[in-house]
């Protein structure tokens, strides 16, 4: 009796007005009912186990069948409900029930159209595991039905887990012939301490009159009937809005909660590449730049208004770069500064941070540890891997930096994985970005040691900064890994390095016929300050099998185009030899003999260099990306003509071909300047355009079904050579006056790719 009393004393505090002296609420058995229906349920994850008083057994609804979800109790005989809890799964913190409608039925062909009760569960955080409460007036009722209209799982919006369902019942007052009212009570966002009065608003299903009061936070807010007020100080704050009930209805309440802050108590951050950790070796006269990172909290009300930096008390020039902020230094001799970063936020705020940088005169070869044994193991601690690095400074010291990858299995059950598994190195850039430097594919369940010349990302690798390392690895073993950078001392050819990028896909789609050229075109700004460029670009080749055509896209030789300006005007074989092993990586197990779409089990894979200096007169140029068109993956799910089992075991498979690809337009020069911007185009609805006739015999026309403005056509071989190219303004495009003669070329198909200031998209047409 003792633990029930606590109970019912727990019940009359979370709802109060509920419950009088000689009222009653008694959990029913969960013996005494049983499922009379649930819309689903995945596995063994069936709604029973939410009745059967084990609370590590759950329904589970799975993630493939949307809300709503029901689920209807059969009590076996009408019963006063008043009240249902319910306990989400436990050790999880997915599928919690967020809004909800109860309903109650003496007769299951019978549901009322009004629910009983109707709101939104509130929990400490995602892995609360105490049960949720709902409580309302008693109601004669056999048939419980709980319609679950959303949930809390950020991981999948279709998912409800509820690990037990009780239902309770007032045995001494009963149902007292009155109806229940929903309190709907509109929430009230965050606010401060200079917020101004704001009215609640709050309305009852039957029409009845609420009434407001404060629950929590009197000494926060004022409020005088519906207008709450604000200025007495922070923190949180529960309000209520009721209706104490009558003859003709129970009483009922809802409560919302929110904070009230004080934006005095807020300072910004502030951090800097720039550390006094190691000296500044300076090799050449120039602007070193600092790069200064600054935010503050409650970006809803506050922004940083100002950064600046001082050397030794004098001024410095600062430039804001998308966010980032970056103080222009001219290097003085030798010595030590005190370099003050100070940043002030738009509520007076400021916060300033200090280094005191010794700058030396020239140095020597130097090896720097980058990463130190770092474990790589699925689940623990998991694939991707952030770590703080400090590498050297210096302006003009180094002309060469070489990463030496080393690759050992660790000392963890399962050893080195068994699998060649894709994964990349990245670092940290000014602006919270994360720009690849090495991409590496891992060796069938040995240790190995790779180099990389990494001389492009020289700015990059520099103070402190950043790094992280991500394998695909799945719990069948892990990995250890160690770089070390070497700092060759040295006139580099260029004082600074920009790099801007391009493309960056994780699974660009390969022979989709749905979209065969998934590649934007990118405009790239020239600076005044650049004196050479080139476009790096890693792209490997992933999926394969009796479902990929031609075992793309690991398998496939495949010739890409890259075209500046429009023009065809470098070609890039995907092709790599593995065996011997390019890296040296021997005593492997599996397949790594076999050729890859560029890469090799492993070994890093190489990059392509295309130089494109010889484009920078103009103050910007194009780049295109051409996947060779004549490859189609035929057993995709997007090509009408698959057909499972007959010309393709599975057309629905969904493993097909992709591309991992990125790109960067790496610019050089010896004044430095912060780095241009590049605009990239995206894909245009399919129904923007109509080109026709489809086939074709002499003339194309191409007409826009929106104000696209301006318009480059690019008509393309299969195998992605650019035959054709026209400029078209705006009036011609939208007049249907767009025509391309095609008269002059062989049968066969052709793709037309349609470039405007709103976006790209290509289109298969048949020559006959």
């Amino acid at each position: 009796m003792k633990q029930f009393y606590l109970f019912v004393v727990l019940l009359s505090l979370l709802c109060p007005g509920l419950m009088n002296a000689q009222c009653d609420t008694t959990a029913i058995p969960q013996s005494n009912y049983s499922i009379y229906n649930a819309d689903t349920f995945t596995g063994d994850k069936i709604p029973e186990n939410a009745i059967d008083g084990d609370p590590a057994t759950f329904w589970n609804t799975g993630g493939s069948v949307a809300f709503p979800h029901s689920l209807i109790i059969d009590l076996g005989e009408e019963k006063p409900v008043n009240a249902i809890s319910i306990k989400p799964r436990i050790n999880s913190n997915l599928g919690k029930l967020d809004q909800y409608e109860i309903y109650l039925a003496t007769d299951i062909s019978d549901i009322p159209f009004q629910p009983e009760s109707a709101g939104q569960l509130i929990y400490a955080g995602y892995w609360q595991e105490v049960p949720q409460f709902i409580h309302f007036g008693a109601i004669t009722a056999r048939y419980v039905y709980l319609n679950a209209l959303s949930n809390f799982d950020t991981g999948n919006s279709n998912r409800l887990m509820i690990s037990e369902f009780v239902v309770f019942e007032d045995a001494t007052c009963g149902d007292q012939g009155k109806a229940n009212q929903i309190i709907s009570f509109d929430s009230v966002m965050k606010q401060t301490t200079d917020s101004d009065p704001i009215e609640l608003s709050a309305t009852s299903n039957q029409g009845t009159d609420v009434s407001f009061e404060i629950v929590e936070g009197a000494d926060i807010v004022t409020l005088d009937g519906s207008t709450l007020s604000f200025g007495n100080g922070a923190g949180t704050v529960v309000l209520r809005a009721f209706n104490e009930g009558d003859d003709d209805f129970y009483p009922s309440a809802t409560d919302i909660s929110f904070e009230v802050i004080n934006l005095q108590d807020y300072a910004p951050s502030i951090s800097s590449r720039l550390t006094d950790a190691v000296p500044l070796t300076k090799s050449a006269e120039g602007i070193y730049p600092i790069y200064v990172s600054s935010s503050i909290g409650e970006p809803q009300f506050l922004s940083v208004e100002s950064v600046s930096i001082s050397v030794d008390g004098e001024a410095i020039p600062v430039e804001n770069v998308d966010g980032a902020y970056v103080g222009l230094w001219t290097l003085g001799d030798a010595g030590i500064y005190e370099v003050a970063i100070n940043s002030i936020g738009s509520n007076g705020v400021q916060t300033e941070l200090v280094r005191n940088i010794e700058v030396v005169e020239g140095g020597s070869t130097m090896t720097a540890r980058a990463m130190d044994d770092v474990l790589v193991n699925f689940p623990n601690p998991g694939r991707t891997i952030t770590i703080d690095t400090i590498l050297p400074q210096f302006l003009g010291t180094y002309k060469k930096v070489t990463a030496y990858l080393d690759v050992d299995c660790p000392n963890i059950s399962g050893g080195c994985d068994d699998w060649d598994r894709k994964g990349y190195f990245e670092i940290q850039t000014p602006d919270g970005k994360w720009v690849e430097f090495i991409r590496y594919m891992t060796p069938y369940g040995v240790g190995c040691t790779h180099y990389a010349d990494v001389t492009d990302f020289m700015d990059l690798l520099q103070g402190e900064v950043k790094l992280r390392v991500f394998i695909d690895t799945w719990g069948t073993g892990g990995w250890e890994f160690t770089i070390d950078l070497e700092f060759e001392e040295g006139e580099p050819d260029y004082l600074y390095r920009n790099l801007t990028k391009v493309w960056d896909k994780n699974s660009a789609p390969f022979g989709n016929p749905s979209n065969l050229q998934p590649m934007e075109t990118v405009d790239i700004a020239v600076a005044d300050n650049v004196e050479a460029a080139k476009l790096r670009l890693t792209t490997t080749g992933h999926g394969w099998g009796n479902n990929n055509t031609g075992n793309a896209a690991e398998f496939y030789y495949a010739t890409h185009n890259l075209a500046v300006n429009g023009q065809n005007t470098f070609e890039q074989y995907l092709y790599n030899v593995c065996n011997p092993n390019p890296d040296g990586c021997t005593g492997q197990q599996g397949t790594w003999y076999f050729e890859r779409a560029g890469w090799c089990p492993g070994a890093i894979s190489p990059a392509f260099e295309f130089n494109l200096s010889p484009f920078l007169s103009n103050s910007s140029f194009t780049l295109d990306y051409i996947f060779q068109t004549s490859y189609i993956d035929q057993c995709h799910a997007n090509n009408p003509n698959c057909i499972s089992g007959v010309t393709c075991q599975d057309c629905n498979d969904g493993f097909n071909p992709i591309y991992m690809i990125d790109g960067y337009v790496i610019s050089y020069s010896n004044t430095f300047s912060t780095q241009p911007n590049n605009v990239y185009e995206n894909e245009l609805p399919e129904e923007s355009f109509i080109v026709s006739p489809n086939p074709v015999q002499d003339m194309l026309t191409i007409k826009s079904r929106s104000a696209a403005g301006a318009a480059r056509i690019l008509l393309i071989d299969v195998s992605g050579k650019i035959i054709k190219r026209s400029e078209l303004d705006s009036f011609a495009l939208q007049s249907g006056e767009t025509q391309v003669f095609v008269g002059d070329l062989e049968a066969g198909t052709y793709f037309v790719r349609i470039f405007t200031s709103e976006g790209s998209q290509t289109y298969k047409v048949i020559k006959l």
